[in-house]
């Protein structure tokens, strides 16, 4: 596409040259290069049924006087329901000079209409009509005082390359530029605070990208400063969950010279202070934050590790190899660039030196870099080919993404899923989260054994055992979610937590149900391996899928190659009953050592307590024994904001507390918890009697249980005891209104009448007054046992 230009176009500004400043050009004898620089100007707010002529007619341009273009010079406005137009207009004209707004009458072959003009570019600009479908936004971020427009045009050729070239050579994505106000001298309103441009730039990308464009994927292409801007920009969208949709959209981005380890700025610090009249402004420490070395820089790089490692988005980075004349004051006081030459970003800085990173030198100036004279240009053709491929895998996923789509949607994969039957394993999971305290659990990213464990090649075991009480289930949601977190189209995380309490959670063929169950809902064409198996297609209404047939299903899944890496995390080991245990682990080890599957990237984790001896079933196990000192960190963590958040004591008194739990707690969030209960619901809060109580705490977590049982009073003992028989030996959890029924039957009770005059009114407050901490009551009304 192609702005409306009157005359031939003229050179533009270097890049750090900026309207209304008094920097100019370098001289040249280029006769391309003599004319004054054209002016740019930005029409918003066309509607949608105006034509060209339209517009040219409510600007008063005749056309005759324009370029001939057989491309459309209005293109789809960026987040609003209109048309914006670009016009190139002859320097010495002073046609739209000064104006800001245009009212257009309705006439009867056009709407009426209010139109925006600019010659700035600030926020977005379209750049291109796309074709087809979009499976992707460009958005492209121009330098320090830079032109949102200007500074990608070349000019010998007048070739805009983001709006005359790509949009040929890649076919559906929009394309946009992105300005700003970075401006180093003039009259330049911003504060040139990168802070407030980075929150208007989301803002912008938020305004341009409609819920059903938001998860669409992002590629960034910056230049200088353009990709500070950009990493800031992913920096704040981790920190915001109001924007991760943004950071999570990130695809890929190019990088021009991008002054990532600092660029030369001590000739602009000079034409900045001879400015300000050595006043401190926002603009010396925009450009300190880019000097070589600086610390802002530096903290970038830090807070840029997690984006790096999670998200893997490709990066080219090209790095100029020729040198820029830099800025120097003439003798009668304007600024040029007739300066001494230098590298304005060294090859070293312009690299960011990640895995995902691709490097190219081009043989151009730091501002020529970014201004391709045609489709012919080496590093334009670089730019073509990388983009091209991004956009064809872009569409490939998307295709693949529709075809698992419409398989969800079919009866055979209905079916299938429903004839399953698996636990509400994601509640079950969430619930645990709730439970951990923020900055906990995050140690074992770091361990030796888990690196090693997660770095290995092929398959992996490992086993984190801790006594009662250390805190295993919750860590166990932590991995799932932090596993979840790195996952990619080949990468797969399924889960089971084991529950001795619950029927329905303590069998080996519980753990494959739910393991499976997520597999097929991440892998859809797996149903292949399901509809496999005879006894399930021959009588699918009456299937009730059984050990045997699920082991041979997950072992065909297992099989396939075609499968990327696969995690499996099964938590609680040894509340699976013993005999169903035994014959998975057994199955395992030899499903993992079979030829087969030996490469296969499958990763495992299994969590329980030391007694079950894992390892004697399974080889080269890594493990991690959970014990009071690695956990102390966490321990400190939960005591500090657990009794800020149930104990109303003085500071002096809630630090008194603090220790004695810290000391005691050997490893046990359990023990603390019951702990910190038994304070709260004392009846006695006199700091000498709360004092007693901290110098007489239970050691260890039976201890803990038989103090709260003893506490019980007589006439309440047959009702507990009652209520404990049902809670440990019922083959499920019952609900609040099941356990008020089954205490209230006695042998005598001939009627339902007679037993309704048993039951109590109130189950929750007998629970809690009777048994305190022990007894746990879920969202669902089922009624557990803490331990």
């Amino acid at each position: 596409m192609s702005s409306v230009r009157l005359r031939s176009a003229a050179p533009l500004d270097q890049e750090f040259a900026t309207t209304g400043s008094d920097i100019r050009e370098p001289r040249s004898n280029d006769p391309t290069c003599s004319n004054p620089k054209p002016k740019y100007f930005r029409i918003s707010g066309v509607p949608l049924g105006w034509s060209e002529n339209d517009l040219f007619d409510a600007l008063q341009i005749d056309p005759c006087l324009t370029r001939h273009d057989d491309r459309p010079s209005l293109y789809p406005a960026c987040s609003s329901s209109s048309q914006t137009a670009l016009l190139t207009l002859d320097p010495s004209t002073e046609h739209l000079h000064g104006r800001t707004h245009l009212q257009v009458s309705k006439s009867a072959s056009k709407t009426a209409a209010l139109l925006n003009i600019d010659s700035q570019f600030y926020s977005l600009t379209p750049l291109n009509v796309p074709v087809g479908e979009v499976v992707a936004d460009v958005i492209a971020v121009t330098g320090l005082a830079g032109h949102a427009f200007g500074s990608w045009r070349n000019r010998q050729t007048n070739q805009m390359w983001l709006k005359d070239l790509l949009p040929h050579d890649v076919r559906n994505i929009r394309i946009m530029s992105y300005g700003y106000d970075s401006s180093l001298l003039g009259d330049g309103k911003a504060d040139n605070r990168l802070l407030d441009h980075q929150r208007l730039f989301i803002q912008d990308i938020e305004n341009a990208r409609s819920s059903e464009e938001k998860n669409r994927p992002i590629i960034f292409i910056g230049h200088s400063l353009g990709g500070i801007l950009i990493l800031q920009l992913l920096i704040e969208c981790k920190r915001n969950r109001e924007h991760t949709h943004i950071l999570d959209s990130l695809h890929s981005i190019i990088f021009f010279g991008t002054p990532h380890q600092g660029m030369r700025t001590y000739d602009l610090e000079e034409m900045v202070d001879a400015e300000s009249g050595g006043y401190e402004t926002s603009k010396h420490n925009l450009l300190r934050q880019l000097k070589e070395g600086s610390e802002f820089l530096e903290n970038q790089k830090e807070d840029l590790t997690y984006i790096w490692e999670k998200h893997k988005p490709k990066i080219i980075s090209f790095y100029e190899l020729m040198q820029t004349p830099t800025v120097k004051k003439s003798d009668l006081g304007s600024y040029s660039r007739d300066g001494e030459e230098s590298i304005m970003v060294s090859r070293f800085s312009a690299q960011l030196y990640v895995p995902t990173e691709q490097r190219v030198p081009v043989e151009e100036n730091h501002s020529n870099m970014v201004k391709f004279a045609s489709a012919e240009d080496r590093t334009y053709r670089t730019v073509v080919r990388y983009v091209k491929g991004w956009v064809d895998s872009i569409t490939e996923s998307y295709a693949a993404a529709i075809k698992i789509e419409n398989l969800q949607k079919s009866q055979e994969y209905i079916d299938c899923r429903k004839s399953l039957k698996p636990s509400d394993y994601k509640s079950y999971r969430d619930d645990l989260l709730l439970r951990r305290q923020e900055n906990t659990c995050t140690w074992i990213l770091d361990d030796q054994h888990y690196r090693t464990w997660n770095e290995k090649d092929g398959q992996a075991i490992l086993w984190i055992s801790g006594s009662p009480g250390f805190g295993k289930s919750v860590l166990s949601s932590f991995l799932t979610q932090e596993i979840a977190r790195g996952k990619t189209n080949q990468h797969y995380m399924s889960y089971f937590f084991c529950d001795d309490k619950d029927e329905r959670l303590r069998t080996a063929r519980a753990i494959l149900v739910n393991l499976l169950t997520q597999l097929l809902e991440q892998i859809p064409d797996v149903i292949k391996h399901f509809l496999a198996e005879p006894e399930y297609t021959t009588n699918k209404e009456k299937t009730a899928w059984n050990y045997g047939m699920l082991w041979r299903v997950f072992e065909r899944i297992m099989n396939d190659t075609h499968r990327g890496k696969i995690y499996f995390l099964i938590d609680a080991l040894d509340e699976c009953e013993k005999e169903s245990c035994t014959k998975f682990l057994k199955q395992l080890q030899r499903l993992l050592r079979d030829g087969t599957t030996a490469t296969r990237p499958i990763k495992i984790i299994i969590t329980s307590r030391p007694h079950i001896e894992v390892t004697f079933h399974l080889t080269e196990v890594i493990k991690i024994p959970l014990l009071a000192e690695t956990l102390k960190s966490d321990i400190s963590a939960f005591v500090e904001v657990e009794v800020y958040k149930q104990l109303q004591y003085t500071d002096s008194l809630r630090e008194e507390v603090k220790k004695a739990l810290i000391d005691g707690a050997n490893g046990m969030f359990l023990w603390v918890s019951l702990i910190l209960d038994g304070l709260k619901n004392s009846a006695d809060t006199r700091p000498p009697a709360i004092r007693e109580a901290l110098k007489k705490l239970p050691r260890n977590l039976p201890e803990v249980y038989i103090n709260i049982l003893r506490k019980i009073q007589t006439e309440n003992q047959t009702t507990a005891w009652s209520i404990l028989q049902w809670v440990v030996w019922a083959i499920r959890p019952l609900t609040m209104q099941e356990l008020t029924i089954a205490i209230a039957i006695l042998p005598e009770h001939t009627s339902m009448s007679s037993m309704q005059d048993n039951m109590h009114t109130d189950m929750r407050q007998v629970l809690r007054l009777i048994f305190g901490p022990i007894l746990r009551i879920d969202e669902d009304e089922t009624v557990h046992l803490v331990h």
